[in-house]
């Protein structure tokens, strides 16, 4: 390939503190969610780092937010400790969930950068797992290294709309 042809080597690093600190601000809102159903009143839930800690006044809701977690969050491990008069509950990530998290967040990446190479129209390029966070990708032929670099290492945007389902189209259209 490279050594015959030219071409680029690129070694990218997933930013997997990243992938596990959305992970866990995904759980935190999930909680919420599942505490209000289920009317579980608590002193508030919030984030550190990797971890989700929800505030409780007394044992009765701390049991009851432990039952939650266990039949809810199969991914989060609970420990408790008492604060003053109330208690906190600590929800973090078990390892073999952290392990698939990571295991995602690679596979989604080298997905992501299969698409941006076929943008660049390279034959028979090579992106392969390199360790536990690095990809490899090489790129036989391709000369124009910064416009390489450029489409694989530009940000992936998501851009969410409102739509007014009340009016036609041509008549917004119109005024």
């Amino acid at each position: 390939g490279l050594d015959l042809r030219g071409g680029v080597h690129f070694m990218l690093q997933v930013d997997m503190q990243a992938a596990l600190t959305k992970k866990a601000e995904s759980l935190a809102g999930d909680l919420r969610t599942a505490l209000r159903d289920k009317n579980i009143r608590h002193g508030g839930i919030s984030r550190d780092g990797q971890a989700v800690e929800i505030r409780v006044r007394d044992e009765a809701m701390l049991t009851a937010v432990r039952n939650l977690v266990t039949d809810q969050f199969a991914d989060l491990q609970t420990t408790s400790s008492p604060e003053g008069t109330e208690f906190k509950l600590r929800a973090t990530i078990k390892p073999e969930a952290t392990r698939q998290v990571q295991d995602q967040a690679l596979k989604q990446n080298m997905v992501t950068l299969h698409n941006r190479i076929n943008e660049l129209g390279v034959a028979e390029p090579v992106i392969q797992q390199q360790g536990l966070d690095r990809i490899v990708v090489q790129l036989p032929g391709v000369q124009d290294t910064a416009k390489a670099k450029d489409i694989l290492g530009r940000t992936a945007t998501l851009e969410v709309r409102l739509v007014d389902e009340g009016t036609e189209a041509r008549a917004a259209e119109t005024g």
